[in-house]
């Protein structure tokens, strides 16, 4: 499993959404390392749509590679 800075905040850690297919492709050449997952917390919002954005940003390439 890796992270996801999907709101671009400087307190988190993590691969840039944009950077997702390349990383996948790091992990796919490492011997005895299979990436599972990705995991996003997006930035603090009480409006539902602005928390699904983010999630999005990571689904659409995440189901690319």
């Amino acid at each position: 499993m890796h992270s996801v800075n999907v709101s671009g905040e400087s307190s988190k850690s993590g691969a840039a959404p944009g950077e997702i297919a390349s990383l996948a492709r790091k992990v796919a050449g490492l011997p005895r390392v299979k990436l599972r997952g990705l995991m996003a917390i997006p930035e603090p919002s009480s409006d539902e749509r602005l928390q699904a954005q983010p999630f999005r940003s990571v689904a659409r390439p995440a189901r690319r590679v």
